[in-house]
């Protein structure tokens, strides 16, 4: 991991460095939830979801940092298939392009979608430059979005009803 000259910490990253961005970026994406949560706890049915995203973020952050006390597994990622699954049942795939701005919890479902996309861009960056271990990372991400995508859908979809 790059470290900045004058450092001899283990958490003092340059901060111009891919991995400073990736973990901003999670850090941002994380954030994001968060706000989601705070304005729509209330009528929010995927709260539960949301929660063990931002833990599964956290764990992949650390992991990135070599500081992981427990790893990404297969399971997160067949959990979040799972997910994807039991939403595909309760609605059809838009024909043409989808943007989210049928109400405002679906436009931030897919503002953080967006999110989650740049994160992916970013961890697979790193991943060029520094073959990261667990190839899970990548994947759960990509599958992430697409939960975002489709959540911000079935919202949609309930809030025109």
């Amino acid at each position: 991991m790059e470290k900045c000259h004058k450092c001899t910490s283990k958490f003092c990253l340059v901060k111009s460095s891919t991995i400073a961005s990736v973990i901003g970026d999670i850090d941002e994406l994380i954030a994001h939830i968060s706000i989601y949560l705070t304005w729509y706890d209330g009528e929010c049915a995927i709260t539960p979801q949301l929660c063990e995203f931002q833990n599964e973020l956290k764990i992949i952050s650390s992991e990135l940092l070599n500081l992981a006390t427990e790893k990404l597994g297969i399971k997160y990622y067949k959990k979040l298939e799972h997910y994807i699954e039991k939403i595909e049942k309760e609605i059809e795939y838009p024909k043409g392009w989808y943007d989210g701005t049928d109400n405002s919890q679906s436009a931030y479902l897919n503002l953080i979608r967006t999110i989650v996309r740049r994160c992916e861009r970013i961890v697979s960056k790193y991943n060029e430059e520094h073959s990261i271990s667990n190839k899970v990372i990548l994947a759960y991400l990509n599958k992430l979005s697409t939960w975002f995508y489709l959540a911000s859908l079935l919202n949609s979809h309930y809030r025109k009803e």
